[in-house]
Order: C-alpha cells, then structure tokens, then sequence
C-alpha cells in the first residue's frame, strides 16, 4: 500500500481520489459497493465524475466510503 499522501496527491476529484484508493488496495467497484453499502451504479457516477459532471456525495455516504477504504472523509476531500 502506497503512502496515502503520495498518492492522493494530485488528484482533483474525489472520484479521482476514490479510483486511487480502489487501485492501490486491488479492490473493485463491487467490492466497494459490498463493503459500502452504497449503490455500484452511484459509485461508478462518483469515479467517472468531471468537472462538466461534478458529484456531491453526503457526508454519510463520503463515510460509508472511507470507512470501506480505510481512510477519513477528510482523505476523500482532498
């Protein structure tokens, strides 16, 4: 596992940082959405996001996340 600073810096969404997140830790979309709770189609909307498509996920679902990954909402933030 890479150090979290090192490689969630530089990126500009929070889908970025959660596609990162996902990579480094060699999960998938699903296995995000097992260990979430969250709806696959909503997250692959949140990785896939643009800045013509930005996403604002909720605080709770921003946790769900974090908690899932390992890191804090502040993390996802940036």
């Amino acid at each position: 596992m890479a150090d979290l600073f090192t490689l969630l810096q530089g990126a500009a969404t929070v889908g970025e940082r959660i596609q990162r997140l996902l990579d480094d830790r060699k999960m998938t979309l699903g296995d995000l959405h097992r260990e979430s709770g969250i709806a696959k189609g909503y997250l692959s909307e949140l990785v896939n996001e643009t800045a013509d498509t930005p996403r604002k996920p909720s605080a709770e679902t921003l946790y769900a996340i974090g908690t899932a990954l390992g890191v804090s909402v502040g993390d996802l933030l940036g």
